[in-house]
């Protein structure tokens, strides 16, 4: 320590530049750490944001949560501030998820590991996609680039997504020609299964181009490639947590610290018990007074579990894609719908012969392009409960379905004006305080971007 001191002194005494890069290195720390060690990190933060504040917020403004206590209370009447993604934005997202993905995607380039860098731009991918669709138009082509760009411009939502899209195809090269020695080890989804990354992969850009379907044509191409993507539950891409408090699932660990703050909304308890579901007792159980999500030591809430063991996208959700775009091309639609909601069942350990009548009363379809849409859209209503509230909450901004009747006192504060379902999330205030000129700039591009204005996917 000493002999740090006395440099730092004789080079303000000299009035020369002294090269300190050497003398600052602490020999103790790692400045450097290989790839199988970054992997697992990389994956399990991004599928910890899964139900993080975007995830939950989502499932409060699908009214499948309902927020009795704190921000939850503010939330559920739309007060949904600037300050409520901050932490999601900077530590989960930009500094977390995503930049550990494009630090672990530059070194396999720089070392030719195609298996890293295909599992990289999944994550990266996805991430971007979720972000943008969230908030319409984010930093992205001077993101992630450290002291080059501190405040970094925002690209417009249409090149996001674009860019997201081809991340997935830059992946399904990766893995296609990534050789069995390049694998060696940190994967803790496929274990290093570049058939399965793949067949995953495809499905995520069929989610994302999906979300397009009000922008462009896309139904053909999400059919091919659902149809070249996981073919079962058992082909899941799924991260199993922890039961420590540090490793555990996040929806369990937020109730956990934050308990009696958000419970089941009555409005979906309700939907649930009028349609006889199977699943209710595996998403809610009622105390005497409100629904909970989560109950300490009941191993049937299958999403409130710490161990819960969570797919970044489901059989299921694959299935309906596939249905609602079979149904807008104009062809049959009901054997994938009722793929979906037994995929669903066996999502949750429901088995299929008590579901039988559900799954028969429930997968038929009539009536018209639009009918059969609504139909499809309500049933992933109830299946994406509890690990894929993000993308309910998609599929009813750009479809409109299922019908949900907007909260009492929902234009408060003047966030939401028109009081209507929030159509995205406001930018986070740390980007007002410290990009203001860009975040401003993005803001008037976007008619304000407030609660009420829909993002540009789904105008």
């Amino acid at each position: 320590m000493k002999k740090i001191i006395y440099l730092f002194i004789a080079c303000a005494l000299s009035f020369t530049a002294c090269d300190l890069s050497e003398t600052n290195i602490d020999p103790t720390r790692l400045n450097d750490v290989d790839l199988p060690l970054m992997l697992p990190i990389t994956q399990s933060g991004h599928y910890r944001n899964i139900t993080t504040n975007p995830g939950r917020v989502a499932g409060i403004i699908m009214q499948q949560f309902e927020g009795v206590d704190a921000q939850q209370l503010d939330y559920t009447g739309y007060n949904i501030g600037a300050d409520a993604m901050n932490n999601y934005w900077r530590t989960g997202l930009y500094a977390g998820s995503m930049k550990d993905a494009q630090v672990m995607i530059n070194k396999a380039i720089a070392e030719e590991n195609r298996f890293y860098e295909g599992a990289g731009k999944v994550i990266l991918a996805t991430a971007l996609a979720n972000v943008a669709s969230y908030f319409g138009d984010v930093p992205w082509t001077e993101a992630l680039k450290g002291t080059e760009f501190l405040k970094p411009q925002y690209d417009d939502q249409e090149a996001v997504y674009d860019a997201a899209l081809g991340l997935f195809d830059e992946a399904i090269a990766a893995f296609g020609a990534a050789t069995g020695d390049m694998y060696t080890g940190g994967d803790v989804v496929y274990d290093g299964d570049t058939d399965l990354w793949i067949k995953t992969t495809r499905g995520l850009k069929a989610r994302y181009l999906m979300q397009l379907q009000k922008r462009r044509d896309v139904v053909s191409e999400v059919i091919s490639l659902v149809g070249q993507s996981i073919s079962g539950v058992s082909e899941e891409a799924r991260l199993t947590f922890g039961t420590a408090e540090t490793e555990n699932w996040t929806l369990a660990k937020f109730a956990r610290e934050r308990p009696n703050t958000l419970v089941i909304d009555n409005r979906f308890a309700d939907w649930m018990t009028s349609r006889e579901d199977p699943r209710m007792d595996n998403y809610m159980k009622f105390d005497g007074s409100v629904w909970q999500y989560w109950i300490l030591g009941d191993a049937d809430l299958t999403w409130a579990l710490d161990n819960a063991s969570v797919p970044l996208i489901s059989y299921a959700e694959i299935k309906f894609l596939e249905a609602e775009a079979l149904a807008r091309q104009g062809g049959s639609a009901e054997a994938a719908l009722e793929e979906a909601i037994t995929a669903s069942m066996e999502l949750v350990g429901i088995p299929v012969d008590s579901a039988a009548d559900y799954i028969a009363a429930n997968s038929s379809l009539s009536g018209s392009m639009e009918e059969q849409v609504e139909s499809i859209m309500v049933e992933a209503y109830f299946a994406y409960y509890g690990h894929n509230f993000s993308q309910t909450w998609a599929n009813y901004r750009r479809t409109g379905y299922p019908e949900l009747t907007p909260s009492p006192g929902g234009g408060s504060e003047g966030l939401n004006p028109s009081g209507v379902i929030p159509q995205r999330y406001l930018y986070p205030d740390s980007e007002q305080t410290t990009n203001r000129e860009n975040f401003e700039a993005a803001q008037a591009r976007q008619n304000g971007a407030l609660l009420d204005v829909p993002v540009w996917a789904f105008q």
